[in-house]
């Protein structure tokens, strides 16, 4: 047995708003060589559908939740594959700092509040898309004040497998995250790609890992937002 998988991140600015999204796309094969590279093909053509359908339908200013259930219904038509997406979307209002998201059984993100420590959201994680149509999306809001930061990533970071098969885990990435929780984005992806590689000690990375670090600077100071992104 074989899994296959795509992964995505997108993020868009324009002088309003700020969104991103995560997205990671999984299938199963079994059998022969040819069966297993049939199925990798199929999940980059079932990536470059469902990025597209995200992007397409966001930008045409839909909330997370709609989006969401408008993507879900398209991906399930004739999904003989069985292929899916876990997606993590949020739209960041850059005028008042309010950000609205949905999570389609994607890994919780990370917020640190100005002078506080990083701690996960966790809010309801709703069945990844693609996977039964008529399925029905939930959105949560938080307000982002001038200083906040916000961090997103990939399962590869926390399942990221050390040499005794242990995994990165949640509770590492927070720890690492607030040992300087001050510091600024490029730094913060920096110093969390370090620990993840040297907890792996020379482990294969079986996965992606991909991050994106973001402080809310107000709606008037440097265009809102210092950002930083890490695929590897």
């Amino acid at each position: 047995m074989e899994s296959g998988w795509e992964k995505a991140r997108e993020a868009e600015f324009n002088k309003k708003g700020f969104s991103s999204m995560f997205h990671h796309v999984s299938g199963v094969s079994f059998g022969s060589m040819q069966h297993r590279v049939f199925v990798r093909t199929i999940c980059s053509f079932f990536m470059v559908i469902s990025k597209t359908l995200l992007k397409n339908h966001t930008q045409g200013g839909a909330a997370p939740k709609e989006v969401l259930s408008y993507v879900n219904h398209q991906l399930c038509q004739n999904n003989d594959s069985l292929m899916f997406c876990t997606v993590w979307l949020g739209i960041l209002d850059l005028r008042n700092g309010r950000l609205t998201a949905s999570c389609a059984g994607h890994e919780y993100p990370a917020l640190k509040r100005s002078g506080g420590m990083y701690e996960l959201i966790i809010n309801k994680h709703d069945p990844p898309i693609g996977l039964r149509d008529g399925l029905r999306f939930h959105e949560y809001e938080l307000t982002l004040s001038p200083g906040d930061f916000l961090f997103e990533y990939t399962d590869g970071v926390t399942e990221a497998t050390g040499a005794s098969g242990e995994l990165f885990g949640e509770e590492q990435l927070i720890q690492t995250l607030n040992t300087d929780p001050d510091a600024a984005p490029q730094a913060q992806v920096k110093r969390v790609y370090e620990a993840i590689h040297t907890f792996m000690k020379g482990t294969p990375q079986f996965d992606d890992i991909t991050m994106l670090c973001i402080q809310y600077k107000g709606c008037e100071r440097d265009g809102g937002l210092d950002t930083t992104f890490r695929e590897s």
